[in-house]
């Protein structure tokens, strides 16, 4: 009897550290449903929710995120909420090759959220949903690939990419920045 307790023991533990590597998922009423069309000025891999009613969790424990590949300049990030356990405030961290450039605290509702940012150009970024007191879901969508760019942490990092689905979060893009601004009448006389 002890042995076969002890062997159910190790087996609960060991359980619980594998969980402990896995991303969490919440369950709940499904949300309002989402469809992106793709856009050339938003770098983004998820377009829809395939599976409402559950989803990935954005909570304290754990962050979402994206990788975009630059040279970009990213202008705003917006996500899909499926539904949310409690509202609150969470931050946008956008990393340029593993070192944090910028933190933006913002409060997202249920249903789809866009935030404009200060302008800001990255070589190579990473962008994490970070909650602060926000207890949500985003979207999953399983049916547009390349998969791979979308992470989850638990670090507040572009740690551990989900290999077989996309999160419904999208960075939007700013025009390319001029080395050598131009006064209105420069510009107009070359054009002439």
């Amino acid at each position: 009897m002890v042995k076969t307790a002890t062997g159910i023991l190790i087996l609960v533990l060991c359980a619980g550290i594998a969980s402990a590597d896995a991303p969490q998922q919440s369950y709940g009423t499904p949300g309002p449903g989402i469809y992106l069309q793709q856009r050339p000025d938003r770098c983004q891999y998820g377009f829809q929710d395939d599976i409402t009613g559950s989803g990935w969790s954005l909570y304290s424990g754990q962050q979402l995120g994206i990788h975009c590949p630059g040279p970009i300049t990213i202008s705003g990030v917006g996500f899909y909420v499926e539904f949310a356990g409690s509202l609150g405030s969470l931050d946008i961290v956008l990393y340029d090759g593993g070192t944090e450039v910028q933190r933006t605290t913002v409060n997202p509702q249920v249903g789809e959220n866009n935030f404009d940012l200060p302008d800001i150009q990255v070589s190579d970024a990473c962008i994490m949903l970070c909650p602060i007191t926000f207890d949500g879901v985003t979207g999953e969508d399983l049916t547009n690939s390349p998969f791979g760019n979308s992470y989850w942490s638990t670090s507040c990092g572009c740690t551990t990419p989900f290999g077989d689905n996309n999160l419904t979060i999208w960075v939007d893009l700013g025009g390319a920045t001029a080395a050598d601004p131009l006064t209105w009448g420069t510009l107009r006389m070359l054009y002439r």
